[in-house]
């Protein structure tokens, strides 16, 4: 039975989008005022997802953000794609903005984004200053880098980040250096308590001449659950000199609550949202049973249509027969007014 349940939901996982059923953007006007959500982020895209149907995705909801997590000592393994898992997706989200860009145009394809989730050595890589590695992944097509840090609980912990490393001048300036040399990648870094001392340098530095130069692109997500996928206890509208984005506990089970609180919280700011535990599907104990449930995407991607945040592509809306457009171009009625 387990076999079964398996095979039917990597079959599902391996399945086009739907083209129908899906809800418009009819909104409760008891709703507060929708957020202008520029991304929603589904993080953990792993080998267990077709990277077909990761552009398939794509290419019908463009808002959607898929994010790989990298971390050396990981690849292959649950959330974390292997090597040639990361080929595959990069070339598959470069084709879809090949064909947005030749059916809408260049700036509509650049709303197509890839989100790198530096973890590990990868992340301490960014606190030394070494930035070759964001330039590997800005190569691959790569438009936001978040730095997914973490402190270390005692001296001798393996993994984390020493927090008086965190809070050195030297790490800031490093920091500032690889952003800087990036302009064209929007870097977020996770804020929190554990990692005040880097962001409050940071903002320390943006507000100098130079650093307000190499830091306009520095962006920030607010997490209290610091990747544990807790809810988090309060969402804090974003300041007025950086913009931010919200994750932590947000998924399918909750979504409606979590766009109305972010709705809330944001007051008419763009933003973003970030999801990776509740994205999971355990299918057994063994490790190849924990997959990416892209049925958990759907989800969410239906809530987000009907609260009127985004819509559908023309083409997956049925006409006034109940048939869908009859190009399958991102924009069946451009391409229509086009002949």
């Amino acid at each position: 039975m387990q076999n079964e349940e398996h095979n039917d939901i990597m079959a599902s996982n391996n399945a086009p989008p739907p083209s129908d059923g899906s809800p418009t953007s009819v909104r409760d006007p008891s709703w507060p005022q929708p957020a202008c959500l520029k991304h929603i982020g589904f993080c953990g895209i792993d080998d267990s997802v077709s990277p077909r149907h990761v552009g398939s995705v794509l290419r019908s909801y463009p808002f959607v953000e898929f994010g790989i997590l990298f971390h050396p000592d990981r690849e292959g393994r649950p959330r974390y794609a292997s090597r040639e898992q990361v080929h595959r997706i990069c070339d598959v989200v470069r084709s879809v903005r090949r064909h947005r860009a030749n059916v809408l145009g260049e700036k509509e394809a650049g709303k197509i984004s890839l989100a790198a989730h530096l973890c590990g050595s990868r992340a301490k890589e960014i606190l030394s200053g070494d930035g070759s590695f964001v330039s590997e992944l800005q190569g691959r097509g790569f438009t936001r880098i978040q730095l997914n840090i973490y402190v270390k609980v005692d001296a001798t912990a393996a993994n984390g980040v020493d927090a008086s490393i965190l809070g050195s001048a030297a790490t800031a300036r490093n920091v500032v250096d690889v952003i800087g040399e990036h302009p064209a990648l929007e870097f977020i870094l996770q804020k929190n308590e554990d990692t005040r001392p880097l962001w409050s340098n940071l903002l320390r530095h943006r507000r100098t001449r130079e650093g307000g130069e190499k830091l306009r692109n520095m962006t920030m997500l607010l997490d209290d659950s610091r990747g544990t996928g807790a809810v988090s206890r309060e969402l804090p509208p974003p300041p007025e000199e950086h913009d931010v984005g919200y994750a932590g506990g947000i998924g399918p089970s909750n979504i409606d609550e979590m766009l109305e609180r972010v709705s809330r919280a944001a007051a008419g700011r763009t933003t973003w949202i970030d999801m990776e535990s509740s994205l999971r599907t355990k299918l057994s104990s063994t490790e190849d049973g924990d997959i990416f449930d892209i049925n958990k995407c759907f989800s969410v991607i239906d809530a987000v249509v009907k609260r009127g945040i985004h819509t559908q592509s023309n083409f997956l809306l049925p006409d006034e027969h109940g048939h869908g457009h009859e190009s399958g171009h991102p924009n069946a009625e451009t391409n229509k007014s086009k002949r």
